[in-house]
């Protein structure tokens, strides 16, 4: 997996200089990319390869990325998908439309797609109950994107609880992120994606349809708790 190979802030130029500011630009250029991608290819032709980065879900974002995609795919070097990172906050995350299109910037070349670090935070604390509901329909837009994109291979939320989240110690006065509180209770937003796969795995059970993305979902219990595998699509343990 190659990450970060986008500049993030300002303007397109400004994202450009930064990204020339990387030791490996500077010292390869751009097709730095490339090469990385031809190297793993060499030393594991069997690997899943990957670019991954942040704020995908931005379009201008997202254009840039591809054209990096698409430079690899024009040299005839493997490139198996992209990972949207999906570090995300309350009230300014996607809708599952737009979610979805950006998505589809990368299935559209051929590509799987998979959301490789979700969190979704809360950008003052304590969170309200609106804000906490907020969060929940926000986490049911990112799940319900990937399900809605035959091509989204896998979410995988970065931690399951509070406790060990990385963003109070990048965020200050931020955080509460993820599916758990930090003493490991369910939040609003775990009910809302658990309703969320169960009605899609019923969809499965009742039209058989395994091309949709409600065909990749699957729902098993373990150990008196649940596992939500999704065949992947939900990287985490779900305990009741």
């Amino acid at each position: 997996m190659l990450r970060l190979g986008c500049g993030d802030r300002g303007s397109r130029r400004q994202r450009r200089q930064a990204l020339a500011r990387l030791i490996w630009s500077r010292i390869i250029g751009p097709a730095y990319v490339p090469l990385a991608f031809a190297a793993a290819a060499e030393a594991d032709p069997g690997a899943k390869l990957y670019y991954s980065d942040f704020n995908l879900e931005i379009p201008e974002k997202a254009a840039d990325a591809a054209k990096i995609v698409k430079d690899v795919q024009a040299r005839n070097i493997k490139i198996d998908g992209v990972g949207l990172e999906g570090h995300l906050i309350v009230h300014m995350a996607p809708s599952r439309t737009s979610m979805a299109d950006a998505l589809r910037t990368f299935t559209s070349l051929g590509l799987d797609v998979a959301i490789t670090e979700l969190d979704i935070r809360h950008a003052s604390l304590p969170p309200s109950d609106g804000d906490l509901k907020a969060q929940a329909e926000a986490y049911v837009a990112v799940v319900g994107a990937c399900l809605d994109v035959p091509r989204c291979v896998g979410i995988t939320v970065w931690q399951f609880t509070d406790k060990y989240s990385w963003i109070p110690g990048a965020f200050d006065g931020q955080g509460d992120a993820l599916l758990w509180t930090a003493d490991y209770k369910p939040k609003p937003a775990y009910d809302a994606v658990m309703s969320l796969l169960r009605a899609a795995a019923s969809n499965t059970t009742t039209t058989g349809d395994a091309k949709s993305g409600a065909g990749r979902v699957s729902v098993g219990g373990v150990l008196g708790g649940l596992l939500c595998t999704c065949t992947g699509l939900l990287s985490a343990w779900l305990l009741l």
